[in-house]
């Protein structure tokens, strides 16, 4: 039974490390538009609300992400 209990939680850290590696890699940092990926650099007024609504958006939808993959577990 320790062995199962042991196999579970190294699966799982296996799992949040792959999800951390994975979100950090995904994140977009404004870029020239000479090529790469990124967000695009702020051309309005407003570029940097909307950048910002852009990453909080993905805040949320992660947290709800966690917490569907929690409660599903």
């Amino acid at each position: 039974m320790q062995r199962k209990a042991r196999l579970i939680k190294q699966t799982a850290a296996a799992m949040a490390a792959a999800f951390l590696a994975l979100a950090r890699a995904a994140g977009a940092a404004p870029l020239p538009e000479s090529g790469g990926y990124g967000l695009p650099r702020d051309v309005s007024e407003y570029g940097h609300h909307i950048d910002w609504l852009i990453k909080m958006t993905m805040v949320f939808v992660t947290i709800l992400f966690v917490i569907m993959m929690i409660w599903m577990l």
